[in-house]
């Protein structure tokens, strides 16, 4: 179980990395979240309601965590999922990706070192 920001944000970068890798995962990040969670590292309850959003008004990586913890309380959780990067080049092997890797920035999401 994620229970604290690190963790959280390993696995939300996997969850992005993944997505952003092709248009059939990120169709899947859209049409079953819970799925896509899951297999980053999250534990999405079968009967959660999960909305996701693009990354305006969601913050940085502190307001994702929160949110996270409010979706596990509640069951409502509230998942960020901005569009790809202009350039994917660093993103080799989602699976690899280190969380606290701040060698490249779009400025694109809350996993990124600039927000």
């Amino acid at each position: 179980m994620i229970d604290d920001l690190k963790s959280f944000q390993k696995a939300y970068s996997i969850f992005l990395g993944k997505a952003w890798t092709s248009q059939g995962n990120m169709s899947l990040a859209k049409a079953d979240p819970a799925r896509a969670l899951n297999a980053a590292g999250f534990t999405i309850p079968d009967d959660a309601s999960i909305s996701i959003h693009g990354i305006d008004g969601y913050g940085n990586m502190e307001d994702q965590f929160d949110l996270y913890q409010v979706g596990l309380k509640t069951g409502k959780f509230a998942i960020a999922l901005p569009g790809a990067p202009p350039s994917k080049s660093h993103i080799v092997d989602p699976t690899s990706m280190k969380a606290d890797d701040t060698s490249y920035c779009c400025c694109c999401c809350p996993c990124c070192s600039c927000t």
